[in-house]
C-alpha cells in the first residue's frame, strides 16, 4: 500500500507546475470545497489561501476546518510579537492566555537521500584525508540562477522544489567538483599503501564503504519504478529507541496525506484542503 501511495504521489508532479490545467482543476476544486465547509465569509478570507494549491503543505483531513468554527475556538491570524511566561502577545498587541505552544516546524523531507549523500561526502573527507572543503562560489552562483529561473513556473519558492524522483536522482550525483578541497598533505596520500580493498580490505576500508554504497536503496538504476527507494526490510530493532506505536503513527499520518492527494487524479471530490 505505502509504494503503491508513493507512486501515485510521485506521478503528479504536473499539478505542481504554475497555470496548468491540472494546477487549476485542483484549485477550484479546493476552493469550492472549502467554501462548502466554511459558512462565515470572514474566515473563509482568511483561510482559503490567494495562491496556487500545492505551495503549502495540504491539510489531511476536513475535521480542521470544522473544528476551527466550533464555539470553544478561536482561530489568531495575526502574528506572534512576544512570548512571556503565561500569554503570547500578537503583532496587534492583544494578550493571548496560553498554557501549552506548539509548534510545527514541517517534515524533515528526503531523510534517506540527504543522508545518503552526506555519508559520502564524509567518507571522502576522511579517506582522502581532507583538511577542509567548501561549495565553490561559481558552483553555488549557478544553481542559485537555474533555481531562481526554474521557479518562474512553479508553485513553491523555496530552494529545491524540483520533483522528489529528482532530488533523490541528484543527491546520488556526487559532483565533487562543485566543492574547492583542501588537504593536509598530499592529496594522493592515501594511495601510500598501494594495494586496493580486494586485495587487503583493511587497507582501503573507506574505499570498500564507497563501492558497497553504490547498491544504496536511494540510488536508483535504470531499471528503478517511480517508487524504488521502498523495499521491504525488518522492523527496526528496539535498541535504537524507536516507539512502535510513534513510528506507525508518522506513517499512518503520512499514508493519509499521500491518499489526499493522489485523489486529485480521480474524477470525484477531493476532501483535501489547502492551508
Amino acid at each position: 500500500m505505502r509504494k503503491q501511495l508513493e507512486s501515485n504521489f510521485n506521478g503528479m508532479f504536473k499539478v505542481f507546475f504554475k497555470s496548468t490545467p491540472e494546477q487549476r482543476d485542483l484549485r477550484n476544486r479546493f476552493e469550492a470545497r472549502m467554501k462548502q465547509l466554511i459558512k462565515d465569509e470572514q474566515l473563509q478570507q482568511k483561510l482559503i489561501p490567494p495562491f496556487e494549491a500545492g505551495c503549502r503543505r495540504i491539510n489531511p483531513d476536513e475535521g480542521y476546518l470544522i473544528t476551527l468554527q466550533k464555539s470553544n475556538m478561536q482561530p489568531i491570524f495575526e502574528s506572534i510579537k512576544n512570548i512571556c511566561a503565561h500569554w503570547v502577545i500578537t503583532s496587534d498587541g492583544q494578550e493571548h492566555p496560553a498554557d501549552i505552544l506548539i509548534a510545527v516546524t514541517g517534515r524533515a523531507g528526503s531523510l534517506e537521500a540527504t543522508s545518503d549523500y552526506f555519508i559520502r561526502l564524509l567518507r571522502k573527507f576522511l579517506r582522502e584525508q581532507v583538511k577542509k572543503f567548501d561549495v565553490r562560489l561559481d558552483a553555488q552562483t549557478d544553481f542559485d540562477k537555474h533555481t531562481q529561473a526554474y521557479m518562474q513556473n512553479m508553485v513553491w519558492t523555496g530552494t529545491y522544489r524540483r520533483s522528489t524522483l529528482h532530488y533523490i536522482q541528484t543527491l546520488a550525483e556526487n559532483r565533487w567538483e562543485d566543492y574547492a578541497w583542501e588537504y593536509h598533505g598530499n592529496r594522493y596520500d592515501y594511495w601510500e599503501q598501494g594495494l586496493s580493498w580486494i586485495e587487503e580490505p583493511l587497507a582501503d576500508s573507506l574505499g570498500r564503504d564507497e563501492a558497497e554504497a553504490l547498491h544504496s536503496s536511494t540510488i536508483p538504476t535504470k531499471d528503478s519504478d517511480i517508487s524504488f527507494y521502498l523495499r521491504e526490510s525488518s522492523p527496526l530493532p528496539s535498541s535504537l529507541g524507536v516507539k512502535d506505536e510513534c513510528l506507525l503513527e508518522e506513517l499512518a499520518i503520512e499514508q493519509v496525506v499521500e491518499t489526499k492527494l493522489s485523489e486529485i487524479i480521480q474524477p470525484s471530490v477531493p476532501t483535501s484542503i489547502p492551508v
